[in-house]
């Protein structure tokens, strides 16, 4: 049986602090391109295979994912003995030399391990435990940019084979039966491009959600995803602790702390760590200070991570490769003509409206091919499998879903304030209470140095006493 006490604390026991600028969790995260609720499991899988360890007279493994941790941890020394002393016993590490007489010995520890987490904790999860191989979101970035050239430099080559072969069938279509004729397969066209893009982006949405990495994106994250902007997760943060009373606002712009004891969620104690620092801080100042904070921009890490992922995937290049086929041969066909009316001494100012108006929704098309799936697939997906009761429970969804409306009356208008900042220095014409997107980035950011210690190799598991 589960010793219940000694589990109990096992499960409480940070691996965090707050004054810790580029803590445990945040640098495991970074390093693995683990998203904020796969770290945190992953992190409690470690614990309960370290209890089975510390409790267990035999030999018991890890997974590729929770051996991960465990090195992390090892570098962390001053926790894990810190952690060790309160198992009661020294787990120590035994990385695997692949030599063919250990293999029985290893296979049998996960056998081991197996059967003693469903006695203690029931099924292992899958993700954690049955992966083989640690799903990582690797990226091209500039593949669009590539995708684009090379569709620049195909039709600059095709423009004039292109001409000759559709010349007849222009000459054959007089003026304005072509203007509408063209309307109307532009619209159509275009429309059934839209179609694709959407169709595309739930069924990749479905298969993402089989990875790890996009079963449970973190409101944060999503957060992030649809404006860009880390402000977002900084204002959601404040307005809790406004809402808890540990901190007030003075003087309409200014932050107190009213309660220093910290509160064990990552992001509030970064704000309670700096306002210790502070007594007295203008909120600008603070969000200023926040957003350079490795735990904050390890969600701008992970996100451009996921979206890199995304957009360099097989799935959405297919996607994107044809809304912009279809948009090269609407031109082409709208170029050839207007050749062909200029050349001829024809009025095209018809065409040239026309022309216009579809590389406006050209543009529009292009664009919603790249940020459909984060503006409308993701937030969609959660919608309709986030439960009401969750996000009433848990104030980070409950923002998330609810945004303004969760605000703290004194923190309204001073967040109103920042929002009219942001939009007056960035031209922007949306902004959070219009409940809109304000585009995409192609840029990531960092945060803070890594440690590159490895114990190399694979991990076999950890020897009893």
């Amino acid at each position: 049986m589960i010793n219940q006490d000694l589990w109990k604390k096992v499960e409480m026991f940070s691996f965090d602090s707050p004054s810790d600028e580029y803590g445990f969790s945040t640098r495991l995260a970074k390093e693995n391109n683990w998203t904020i609720n796969f770290t945190q499991k992953a992190i409690l899988e470690y614990k309960k295979f370290m209890y089975i360890a510390a409790t267990s007279n035999e030999m018991v493994s890890p997974s590729p994912i929770v051996d991960i941790v465990w090195h992390q941890h090892l570098i962390f020394t001053q926790s894990y003995t810190e952690f060790c002393k309160l198992l009661g016993k020294r787990i120590e590490h035994i990385p695997s030399t692949h030599k063919k007489e250990e293999q029985v010995k290893f296979e049998n520890a996960l056998e081991k391990t197996k059967t003693t987490y469903q006695q203690y904790f029931g099924e292992q999860p899958n993700d954690i435990w049955n992966h083989r191989e640690v799903v990582n979101l690797t990226s091209q970035p500039d593949i669009i940019k590539k995708v684009n050239i090379i569709a620049g430099m195909v039709t600059v080559v095709a423009a004039m084979p292109f001409y000759i072969y559709i010349k007849p069938h222009l000459l054959s279509i007089g003026n304005p039966d072509f203007l509408y004729l063209y309307g109307l397969i532009i619209i159509s066209l275009l429309f059934i491009a839209h179609q694709i893009v959407s169709t595309s982006s739930n069924k990749l949405m479905k298969q993402l959600t089989e990875q790890h990495t996009f079963k449970l994106l973190h409101p944060f994250e999503l957060l992030y995803l649809k404006y860009n902007r880390i402000e977002y997760t900084i204002h959601a943060v404040v307005n809790q602790l406004i809402t808890e009373e540990k901190i007030s606002i003075i003087n309409r712009e200014q932050i107190i702390l009213n309660d220093d004891t910290y509160t064990g969620n990552l992001l509030q104690d970064k704000v309670i760590e700096l306002l210790k620092e502070n007594d007295e801080i203008y909120y600008s100042r603070l969000v200023s200070e926040l957003k350079y904070k490795p735990a904050f921009q390890q969600i701008e890490n992970e996100v451009q991570n996921i979206k890199n992922h995304f957009l360099s995937s097989y799935p959405f290049l297919k996607q994107y490769i044809c809304s912009l086929a279809v948009v090269i041969f609407l031109l082409g066909i709208g170029l050839s003509r207007l050749y062909l009316g200029i050349s001829n001494g024809k009025p095209v100012i018809f065409l040239l409206i026309i022309l216009a108006v579809f590389l406006v929704l050209s543009y529009m098309l292009l664009t919603k091919s790249k940020t459909y799936f984060f503006n409308k697939t993701i937030p969609n997906y959660y919608k309709s499998t986030i439960s009401l009761e969750v996000q009433s429970e848990e104030w980070e969804w409950g923002f998330y879903f609810l945004g303004a409306q969760l605000l703290a009356p004194d923190f309204v208008e001073l967040f109103r304030q920042e929002e009219v900042k942001y939009m007056a220095a960035s031209n922007s014409g949306s902004g959070f209470f219009g409940d809109s997107s304000c585009g995409s980035s192609d840029s990531g950011s960092s945060c803070g140095s890594s440690c590159g210690s490895s114990c190399g190799g694979g991990c076999g598991g950890c020897g009893g006493d």
